[in-house]
């Protein structure tokens, strides 16, 4: 296999998630994770910059939340998932489903549009 195979088509530049309200959002997300949102590529979206070097891209749209569950979400790590939790319910998230399995245990929670991560 030559070089260019293993390199791939190209590379994560961004999470992108979409939010009903830009401002809600922007202050909810950077409350959980201490991020600053600002200005991005165009006015329906505000990013922030993992340690990384990936975007944490907000992008407002129009219509809400249709499917049940997220294909894609992201991983919270917490010190304390209760106290988390309720960190997380005082931003305006809320409890989805807590989750037990062998390897431990995680929450599940929602953003205020509906969008699912986990505390972990």
């Amino acid at each position: 296999m030559e070089d260019r195979d293993l390199a791939g088509i190209g590379f994560v530049e961004g999470v992108v998630i979409d939010v009903g309200n830009l401002d809600a959002a922007s202050a909810f997300w950077g409350a959980l994770t201490g991020l600053e949102f600002g200005p991005s590529v165009t006015p329906q979206c505000r990013a922030a910059v993992l340690p990384s070097g990936i975007r944490l891209v907000l992008q407002e749209v129009p219509e809400p939340k249709s499917a049940f569950k997220n294909r894609v979400h992201l991983d919270i790590e917490v010190d304390d998932l209760e106290r988390a939790l309720e960190l997380v319910e005082a931003i305006g998230g809320r409890l989805v489903e807590r989750i037990a399995n062998p390897t431990g245990s995680l929450i599940v929670c929602a953003d205020p549009d509906g969008n699912e991560f986990c505390l972990v």
